[in-house]
């Protein structure tokens, strides 16, 4: 059952929050929030990760008969008088690693999140008060995240009424970087372990559960061999104690690394290995460990998304020149040999590499076009437009000419003349879509300021959706009436089509000059050099692909909506972008059940729409209160306009949600000043106290802003924390190069 109202006044007699307290609801988990969207954008031919409507469709009727998500714990069956509990997760940081996991990776997926400083002098003390309204029988959070086994940072009577909090109403913690003692349900241990390069197992009850998502074997990684990046404890549940396996390993050995403990009504979910946000096997985990702590019910969306994008298709690319470390038409001097590979364009064979690669994989490439370079009976461009409707296509304008100095009568005419083109030629195109050469005439290109005739020729042309580069803006933004896409650089140079030549320029650019390179990574106080230069026949395979899939790989576990991007010199000749393609397709499927979680790959403008709506939701979030009671959920929005919200529910429930990883989900329009409600099937689960509950709540909450989750991170505050070798530094990252062309 559905339904959407307006509202007058606030549901089951919920007390006056403060809708100012400490919320954290993020945009992108990578980079922080992005700046707030354009009101009233073009939003035509986006789609979505996850369809939107003010509950839109009528869902199934309800004489459906819903099935709760499997669980390895029981809970007590709820009172004949039900709670009302909001959909929020209290998460009690000590200011390290863990906490700092859970706050970013709750966030990201949407879950509004109330993030407390635990060590923080003068810190809002928790009480009974803080965490509950016991005259209405409201609790204010859902769920609970925690460091250690007892709490780091309370008081033994912030710890009791925790305790009696989560018993009374069923609120699930999850405890995270836990030493083993009996109180969790484990024989006390102190002796840990490096679980480095090693392949733990979930076990049976885990993958029918909330980590159906999962194949089972979750890898560890090992980023550098002097620092324990997962240091932990196989643990052993203790007799007696209902304690039910979720993790154990290495490699299905003996021991526990993460389960329930259950005590009455209280339920623990138990991690002994530290972990921290940047690790795959966090990422990997942390949605079943959110599914787990909100019973399967919560604002968020959980979509792992990828997208590569060829740009110059049609065009030649100068080509790297190993004798004078330099690219050939931009920077070297002289004539070139006789026979040098002096530019790279593609073939009419690579076409068919290129499409026979999206049907075995199911990603498709998107070709960013520039049709000056097409012609008639030229090998390349018949064999292109015979499988025009094999390919996604994107506007990289006529001639790749720099927008920069350009005023908006030839800025259109660069715009327009693509796409008429493809009309002409029946290229399925999207107009709204837009890459310029070298994301020139946006503050991403050469001139690192936005061209103001550019905003004016994009609305003439239709243009919402413009590229940026990720790393030199990583936030999308409004530019004009349309808002930016920001595209991840991969580091598959553009002037480079060979391994060999891959390689020599990676040398050149990451090795110190008394070993034959630039020297860059020396001067450049946030990069990194190589330990010596990367062979030239094995450097690629070896070295240079197994770092690049981690580095899209990372991307896709973040739920990250940024595009790649690479240029048609990757695909033709040794076709190097296809080996890192291969590595990271095989890792994530080798990771993750393709049936319930498969690897997303939306389009250019649905991207930026994910985006867009991420960056409102975020911007809106303390206006809407999400609640369930029994087994109706309601979303309110106090503000003065609609809200789009995210909303999972469990895969047996009513609500009509797109099925993806073990749940149900989609955007849900909320109107202004109003509410929507669902029937969703089954009870959630949660518990009533008894009517003499001590302490009972008289004032609302009232605690300090903080910043939100997804504020810069700091990985140098715990030794654990290793950052992927030259993620942040290689030179795409840094804004110049090769690799930011574009």
């Amino acid at each position: 059952m559905f339904n959407t109202a307006a509202r007058g006044g606030s549901s089951w007699g919920l007390s006056p929050l403060q809708r100012s307290g400490l919320r954290a609801v993020t945009a992108l988990a990578v980079t922080g929030a992005i700046t707030a969207p354009l009101v009233g954008i073009a939003t035509a031919q986006t789609g979505s990760l996850g369809s939107s409507g003010s509950g839109g469709s009528t869902p199934p009727a309800s004489s459906t008969t819903p099935t709760s998500s499997t669980t390895p714990t029981t809970t007590p069956p709820p009172s004949a008088v039900q709670a009302t509990v909001e959909l929020r997760v209290l998460v009690l940081d000590d200011g390290n690693f863990s906490g700092e996991a859970f706050a970013t990776r709750l966030a990201a997926e949407g879950v509004e999140v109330d993030r407390i400083n635990v060590t923080a002098p003068g810190r809002q003390a928790i009480t009974r008060a803080m965490l509950a309204d016991d005259a209405t029988k409201t609790a204010r959070y859902m769920g609970i995240v925690s460091v250690a086994a007892d709490r780091t940072g309370l008081t033994p009577a912030e710890n009791a009424v925790i305790d009696q909090f989560t018993a009374d109403y069923g609120i699930r913690e999850v405890s995270a970087n836990v030493t083993p003692v009996a109180e969790v349900g484990l024989v006390p241990t102190t002796s840990g372990t490096n679980f480095d390069a090693t392949t733990a197992t979930l076990t049976a009850g885990a993958l029918s559960g909330e980590w159906s998502y999962l194949d089972g074997p979750v890898p560890f990684e090992d980023l550098s061999s002097t620092v324990a990046e997962s240091w932990g404890y196989a643990a052993t549940p203790a007799p007696g104690a209902q304690f039910v396996p979720l993790l154990t390993g290495p490699s299905g050995g003996a021991g526990v690394m993460m389960g329930v403990h259950t005590q009455g009504t209280r339920e623990r979910l138990v991690m002994t290995v530290a972990m921290n946000q940047y690790q795959h096997h966090f990422k990997a985990l942390s949605h079943g460990i959110i599914t787990w702590l909100t019973r399967g019910v919560s604002t968020s969306l959980y979509r792992n998304v990828f997208n590569v994008q060829v740009d110059d298709v049609f065009l030649a690319d100068d080509e790297w020149n190993p004798a004078g470390n330099c690219t050939f038409g931009v920077n070297c001097e002289g004539e070139p040999e006789d026979g040098a590979l002096t530019e790279s364009r593609m073939v009419a064979a690579d076409v068919g590499v290129a499409t026979s690669w999206e049907n075995s994989n199911g990603i498709e490439l998107d070709m960013t076009f520039n049709a000056f370079g097409a012609r008639r009976g030229d090998g390349l461009t018949d064999a292109l437009l015979a499988a025009k409707n094999q390919l996604r296509w994107i506007n990289h304008t006529w001639d790749h000419t720099n927008l920069d100095g350009l005023d908006q009568a030839e800025i259109t005419a660069q715009i327009q003349q693509n796409i008429t083109w493809a009309r002409d030629n029946s290229v399925p195109l999207n107009p709204t879509e837009l890459v310029t050469g070298q994301h020139s005439g946006t503050a991403s290109g050469p001139a690192k300021a936005d061209n103001p005739a550019l905003a004016s020729a994009l609305d003439a042309t239709g243009v919402t959706w413009i590229a940026g580069d990720a790393s030199v803006e990583p936030n999308q933004r409004p530019l004009g009436d349309a808002l930016t896409v920001p595209r991840h650089p991969m580091n598959i140079y553009y002037n480079t089509s060979t391994k060999e030549n891959a390689v020599d320029e990676y040398n050149w650019i990451y090795t110190r000059s008394n070993q034959g390179g630039s020297g860059t990574c020396e001067t450049n106080a946030a990069s990194t050099c190589l330990d010596a230069p990367l062979p030239l026949e094995t450097g690629f395979d070896e070295y240079i692909v197994p770092q690049e899939a981690r580095h899209a790989l990372s991307h896709a576990l973040s739920m990250d909506p940024r595009p790649h991007y690479v240029h048609q010199s990757n695909i033709t000749g040794d076709r190097i972008l296809y080996p890192v393609l291969d590595a990271m397709v095989r890792d994530y499927r080798a990771l993750f059940n393709d049936r319930s979680a498969p690897l997303r790959n939306p389009s250019h403008a649905e991207l930026g729409r994910e985006m867009q709506r991420r960056a409102a939701w975020a911007d809106a979030a303390d206006s809407v209160t999400a609640t369930v009671r029994g087994s109706t959920l309601v979303i309110e929005n106090d503000g003065a306009a609609s809200v789009e919200v995210p909303i999972t529910t469990r895969s047996g429930s009513a609500f009509d949600g797109e099925a993806y990883a073990g749940s149900k989900s989609r955007w849900v329009t909320v109107p202004a000043g109003g509410e929507v409600t669902f029937e969703l099937g089954d009870d959630v689960g949660f518990l009533t106290p008894d009517e003499d509950t001590e302490e009972p709540a008289v004032a609302a909450r009232a605690l300090p802003r903080v910043a939100r989750a997804a504020a810069a991170p700091s990985p140098g505050q715990n030794s654990v924390v290793v950052p992927p070798i030259n993620d942040a530094t290689r030179v795409g990252a840094v804004g110049e190069g090769p690799s930011a062309r574009g």
